[in-house]
This record gives C-alpha cells, sequence and structure tokens, in this order.
C-alpha cells in the first residue's frame, strides 16, 4: 500500500519521499506526522490511500484525485471528469456520476488510456464537481 499525506495547517501535501517529512503509519490505522523531527498534530491532517492504477501518464492514482477520461457511448464519445472516492456498497474505489450512473448503461465503455490525473481535492478546490455529479458514497 502507498498513502501520502494532506497537512491542512500548511496546505501541503507530503510524500513519503519528502526529506524534512515523514510519515509513520501504525497497525491500528492511526499515524504521526513529522516535519524536521518535530511530531505534529495528525488530528490536522489527511491520510489518502493510492488506490493501486496509473493514469496514461504513469501518474499514481490517490483517493481524492480528480481524473477524466473518454466515456464510449454507443454513437458518441463523451469527456468525464470524476473524483476517485471509496464507495463503501461496493468495497473499493468507484467513480460514480450523474452522467453514468454505476455504468447503468452496458453499451457505455471507458477508455482507459485516455485516464489522466487532473488534480485533487486538497490542492486544487477549484475543480470541485457539484454535489450531484459526485455521486453517493
Amino acid at each position: 500500500m502507498k498513502f501520502k499525506l494532506w497537512y491542512e495547517p500548511f496546505k501541503k501535501m507530503i510524500y513519503p519521499h519528502d526529506d524534512d517529512w515523514g510519515i509513520e503509519i501504525f497497525l491500528d490505522g492511526s499515524f504521526s506526522v513529522t516535519c524536521k523531527n518535530q511530531c505534529l498534530k495528525s488530528r490536522d491532517s489527511k491520510l489518502i490511500q493510492c488506490i493501486g492504477k496509473k493514469d496514461k501518464n504513469g501518474k499514481e492514482i490517490y483517493e481524492g484525485d480528480y481524473v477524466k477520461f473518454i466515456l464510449q457511448k454507443l454513437f458518441t464519445k463523451e469527456e468525464i471528469i470524476i473524483l476517485i472516492e471509496w464507495d463503501q456498497e461496493y468495497t473499493g474505489y468507484y467513480p460514480f456520476n450523474e452522467k453514468f450512473e454505476h455504468w447503468s448503461n452496458e453499451s457505455d465503455q471507458i477508455l482507459w488510456n485516455t485516464l489522466e490525473v487532473i488534480g485533487n481535492k486538497f490542492e486544487n478546490p477549484e475543480l470541485e464537481l457539484p454535489k450531484a455529479a459526485q455521486g453517493s458514497t
């Protein structure tokens, strides 16, 4: 499993390989954050998990990422932007959107080779989708 961390007070994404930063994850799911060897409050941060997939450019996809891709419909193609979120009902990271709720139309196909990370909800709040387009999680 791979993780990164959003540290809210500094509005900074922290990666495990960052020199001044450290993330320690414990077996019980708790974690600690350090900056220049000082322990910081973990309640001010959000641990973000990699979903185990990469986009067309080889960039790893994390929970909270906005991705765009082409949806091949029966006679047309449509560019879609979605937020990657955990879905408890399906116990996995599933993109939902009002345009293709639960991938209901069997003729619709995601063109996976077009999937691209365009930002995330922490560093790019301007990309936020309307609540109705985020689907239910």
